[in-house]
């Protein structure tokens, strides 16, 4: 049977007014509906339009749709006059012998007030079969095909040129659409052992003058330069595809949304992609895959179900620690940040898997999950959402009854997202945490185990936001070999204290650039290892580190020891030794958490050591610098601390931010979170509070901002509806106490309103 594909997707994107949302889409929210693969009788013109009746009931207001046909080699447009692909028969015949499919299902869309995007997925199975030399080559000469099925290309096959880029032009021309989107697993991700096709070859040997050793790219062939060479050549190559895909599509189309697979935590360099660098080079970011509370359920009851268990309830799953502190609904908080991060300002639109059905779990998910997850999203700053999966065959077969997607309060929930008092809250949302993690991507892409990285940052972010629950950010530093992109200390300004773990992959520049951060009156917080040697690419920032700052580690960590206070610091406030000489362990166990022997000069106060089985060594130490404060610890693997050490590190966070956080909630759970936003002018403050279980007797200090006091607060649950709030303006018009009697799940949003003040004397 001939398989036909309309890809509609279901995202809520809520875009940022003005130019962080691409021109055609305008100002947000959406919601798309995403990837997903309409049956064979959805040809039908009449269940076409039954089907985006029912998208546009449910708060859908953008469709993609897929053109490519890639195991027929065809398309299901009519158009194709630069690409001269075939169009389907099915898709020129009978009801569509006088109408094109594509147009037909644009102006249906269009008249239920649906942006359309195009999906391209990069393949094309009779193209493939015809040309041997454009497929993606392993080290032995083999085929490559991604997940041992699809049929894809090499980024230096000719199939781009004669395909690939007519069929992209052919459509901006002659359809209107608002957007394109490249799914970039297949261009990347089926050669991340490289790729040794003819074109690959020659290009590395045009470029570099050298043969190309035909080893894949891996830590074990690390010791080799050509192999090194090699991963970064494929970077640039990937990137410039990247490129060239971003121009044609503003030469073709002006304004049209430019998005690719940007796969956000999982990006390695295996498969060549960094999300920092994809950054540049979208209109949004749209991660796939982020694994959401729903993956995590879905895959442990697959493990059940396995091993012969019976499928437990997936709210429950979801709301197990994964990390310390961190369930998956805030775990999928804390990597919308990071993608955030990378973007620096670009709209994040995350794509989740497995929704509304997975007949391999045995389980549907409940309405409350698929709530709670998007709402976990809003909350790190995200401005919509896809949800993967084949929802066109799922309504047609009946498979959605007994699901969220059938569930009314989950559309209802939908539609008061992007329309209402709540979308317009949204679109205005612009993050405004006071303290920052330094997320270093570079390190994450170019490190085999870079699981252990993101938990070192996760450790300091769980400590930070989710125990202390003060509001956090993530901030993208360090580059890809060859990018230009340095830590831009305007945009860092805006924090009080910034966190670094492991700051060990940035330039000089990026750490004069801190250094300066730091003089102008801010706080900066290294943690483990710093102006170590890069583990890949064989440059080091050691001798930079040690002159800039007056630290470095030059030697490998150890197994933590016993840490003891030598002076009276106002970090060591609440922290109790219970050791000899008022000690406590860095650690529960001593391999628990590695920890360092830092060089240091004369200008760093050593305030606490520590002593292993190695001895003694400096543990803890600060200096000022400017009108700034630096402070080292010794260790970054903060999820192996003990709750001393934890307790320590957050004083001292505390101390070097100045006058502390803006937003201190009070009396809240652990597994609720607190992100704070502000309007582009200043004047509005919002928050938004995901809780799993619900708070009660809720109390929240906000402090003002310079010249500005505030004037009345407002509350709204995740309906739109309002909620009871009073607010106490204290301690000079500069701090409001909020109080709420109580939160039901899964979230709720506060709006505070505020007015310049008068100068001082004014009448």
């Amino acid at each position: 049977m001939t398989r036909t594909y309309l890809r509609l997707c279901m995202i809520a994107i809520l875009a940022f007014a003005g130019t962080l949302c691409a021109a055609s889409l305008g100002k947000g929210p959406f919601i798309w509906e995403a990837d997903t693969t309409f049956g064979s009788s959805f040809v039908d013109k009449s269940k076409i339009q039954a089907y985006l009746d029912d998208l546009k009931e449910h708060g859908i207001n953008c469709v993609w749709i897929q053109v490519e046909l890639y195991t027929e080699g065809a398309v299901n447009y009519k158009k194709t006059t630069l690409s001269g692909l075939p169009t389907a028969e099915k898709y020129r015949t009978g009801q569509w012998s006088n109408d094109d499919f594509l147009a037909y299902v644009i102006k249906e869309a269009q008249a239920r007030g649906m942006k359309v995007m195009i999906k391209f997925h990069g393949s094309n199975d009779k193209a493939w079969d015809a040309n041997p030399d454009w497929r993606i080559k392993d080290a032995a000469g083999k085929d490559v095909l991604w997940n041992g099925r699809l049929k894809n290309f090499c980024v230096n096959s000719p199939y781009w040129d004669k395909i690939f880029f007519p069929m992209l032009k052919e459509i901006a021309a002659n359809y209107d659409v608002d957007g394109f989107y490249l799914d970039t697993c297949q261009v990347a991700y089926p050669s991340a052992d490289t790729c040794f096709c003819p074109y690959c070859k020659a290009r590395f040997e045009k470029e570099t003058g050298k043969k190309l050793t035909p080893k894949s790219v891996d830590k074990a062939n690390w010791s080799d330069p050509n192999v090194m060479l090699y991963a970064l050549k494929r970077v640039e190559w990937l990137n410039a595809f990247y490129d060239r895909y971003r121009r044609a599509i503003e030469e073709a189309k002006p304004g049209a949304a430019v998005l690719l697979n940007a796969s956000g935590a999982y990006n390695s360099y295996k498969d060549g992609l960094c999300a920092r660098e994809l950054a540049q080079r979208v209109s949004h970011l749209t991660p796939e895959p982020v694994s959401t509370p729903r993956m995590y359920a879905v895959t442990r009851n697959q493990k059940r179900k396995k091993a012969g268990e019976k499928p437990l309830d997936e709210l429950t799953l979801a709301k197990e620690d994964i990390l310390p502190r961190i369930n998956p609904y805030l775990y999928h908080q804390f990597v919308v940040k990071t993608m955030l991060a990378d973007g620096e300002g670009k709209a994040v639109i995350p794509i989740s898997r497995y929704w509304f059905i997975d007949e391999s779990a045995g389980y549907t998910g409940p309405t409350a999950l698929e709530i709670a997850q998007i709402e976990s999203a809003i909350g790190a700053g995200a401005k919509g959402y896809c949800f993967f999966g084949y929802l066109g065959h799922a309504v047609e077969t009946g498979k959605v009854t007994g699901t969220a997607w059938a569930d009314p309060q989950f559309s209802r929930y939908l539609r008061n997202t992007v329309t209402g008092k709540r979308a317009e809250w949204i679109t205005d949302m612009q993050p405004d945490a006071r303290i920052g993690i330094l997320y270093d991507r570079s390190a994450d892409f170019w490190n085999a185990d870079y699981w252990k990285n993101l938990a070192r940052v996760a450790g300091a972010y769980s400590l930070l936001h989710l125990w202390k629950k003060n509001p956090v950010e993530l901030v993208s530093v360090g580059a890809m070999p060859g990018s230009d992109r340095k830590i831009d200390l305007a945009r860092i300004e805006r924090f009080k204290v910034l966190i670094a773990p492991d700051l060990c992959y940035v330039s000089r520049e990026d750490l004069e650039t801190l250094q300066k951060y730091v003089e102008n009156g801010h706080g900066l917080v290294l943690l483990g290892k710093i102006g170590a040697k890069d583990e890949f690419l064989g440059t080091t920032t050691s001798a930079d580190a040690y002159k800039i700052f007056g630290i470095e580690t030059p030697s490998d960590p150890e197994p933590s020891g016993f840490v003891t206070k030598l002076e009276m610091h106002p970090a060591f406030a609440a922290v109790v030794g219970t050791g000899p000489l008022g000690s406590f362990r860095l650690s529960p166990d001593k391999n628990d958490a590695l920890s360092y022997k830092p060089n240091h000069d004369s200008t760093w106060s050593v305030i606490a050591k520590e002593v292993n089985d190695s001895g003694a060594r400096s543990c803890v130490l600060t200096k000022r610098v400017g009108r700034g404060t630096i402070a080292y610890i010794n260790s970054s693997d903060v999820g192996g601390w003990s709750g001393q050490m934890a307790q320590l590190f957050l004083n001292i966070a505390i101390l070097s931010s100045g006058s502390g956080p803006v937003v201190l909630p009070v009396r809240f759970s652990e597994t609720s979170s607190v992100n704070a936003f502000k309007s582009s002018d200043g004047m509005t403050r919002y928050l938004h509070i995901f809780t799993l279980d619900g708070e009660s007797n809720v109390e929240i200090h906000v402090t003002s901002d310079p010249g500005y006091e505030p004037v009345s607060a407002e509350m709204i649950d995740m309906y739109g509806n309002p909620k009871d709030i009073s607010m106490q303006v204290i301690s000079g018009r500069k701090l409001a106490v909020l109080r709420i009697d109580k939160i039901e799940p899964f979230s709720a949003m506060i709006r505070i309103l505020y007015k310049k003040q008068e100068p001082t004397g004014s009448q």
